[in-house]
């Protein structure tokens, strides 16, 4: 394994009402080849006899893979006789969890921020739309596959946003930048816009209960109301470039200011206890974006998470905060 750049802490600033410092990692870069690998769930690569976890998923720890007990090596009869590059695409073992674009964008796809466009090995889970992405940076080569796949050589660039074995965030932000610049994200537009992105019925869970009366109010105050899984990446990426303010509730398009100019100003709507490390206020941090964070109220848990709850939004402290 090449060792491109170690791990190391790293300080952000948090610009918001609540300013202050917030301690992260710097993420550490490497770079693998194998040959004859065998590809399994969220981060597992198998090569021989030796598994493979570090740099492959948002959480590098063997332990966090073995949790839940159901670390499992399918052998299917299905080789590659190719030489492909990583991408995969889905972050969770519990094959009833829908694919989460957010994930996909800062654990997967930002991996490929800095390569140049090769064959990519990705999940059959994997939706079009999320592979549209990848297409945007030039990628047109995808070898769709099922869990436990043989490939004859493949080369695995390490996440570049990851919980580290202490639980600490760690990003690249020159990645964050590199991915915008390969999306042809530049300087905002004169006319600039207020956006809020819909929870909607986009997941069975963490739905905003009272979404109907919040957009009510957001249009009143000159909100445009968009759902990113019915746009292409290019209104996506319009509608975020454009951004002055974004409303945005914590869950799939969580990445979403990501893609919006320094100066937006971001209000995630969330509950307690979700921490939301990988949310709107990491890729803020990195940004210099202002970041501020409305909590409502969590309802009962209806996915397999103890996170995965509806929530009430309050929608005059959110009006407040614009």
């Amino acid at each position: 394994m090449d060792i491109i750049l170690k791990q190391q802490p790293m300080l952000l600033h948090r610009n918001g009402p609540k300013p202050g410092i917030v301690g992260y990692q710097r993420a550490a870069v490497t770079h693998r080849t194998l040959d004859d690998a065998r590809v399994y769930g969220p981060g597992v690569v198998l090569s021989g006899n030796e598994l493979h976890f570090g740099g492959l998923t948002y959480s590098n720890q063997q332990s966090f893979l073995y949790a839940r007990g159901e670390f499992q090596f399918p052998m299917p009869d299905t080789y590659v006789d190719r030489e492909l590059t990583l991408l995969w695409g889905y972050f969770a073992w519990d094959t009833s969890i829908p694919c989460n674009w957010s994930h996909f964008i800062w654990t997967y796809l930002m991996r490929l921020a800095f390569a140049e466009p090769t064959p990519l090995l990705v999940s059959e889970r994997v939706p079009e739309r999320f592979l549209d992405w990848a297409r945007a940076l030039g990628f047109t080569d995808f070898e769709k596959v099922t869990d436990g796949v043989r490939v004859r050589r493949l080369h695995i660039p390490s996440v570049l946003c990851y919980r580290d074995a202490n639980g600490t965030p760690a990003v690249l932000p020159s990645a964050v930048y590199m991915l915008r610049n390969r999306l042809g994200i530049g300087l905002p537009p004169v006319a600039r816009t207020r956006v809020y992105i819909e929870r909607g019925q986009s997941s069975p869970w963490r739905r905003v209960l009272n979404e109907a009366e919040l957009m009510a109010a957001l249009t009143a105050q000159g909100f445009q109301c968009i759902s990113p899984e019915r746009m292409t990446v290019d209104e996506q990426l319009d509608a975020m470039g454009a951004a002055e303010v974004i409303v945005n509730p914590f869950g799939g398009a969580s990445a979403m200011n990501m893609f919006a100019p320094e100066d937006c100003k971001v209000i995630e709507l969330s509950f307690p206890p979700v921490v939301g490390s990988f949310a709107g206020s990491m890729w803020a941090d990195v940004l210099g974006q202002q970041y501020v964070r409305v909590d409502g109220v969590p309802g009962e848990q209806t996915g397999p998470l103890p996170i995965d709850r509806d929530f009430t939004v309050p929608v005059a402290e959110v009006v407040a905060a614009l």
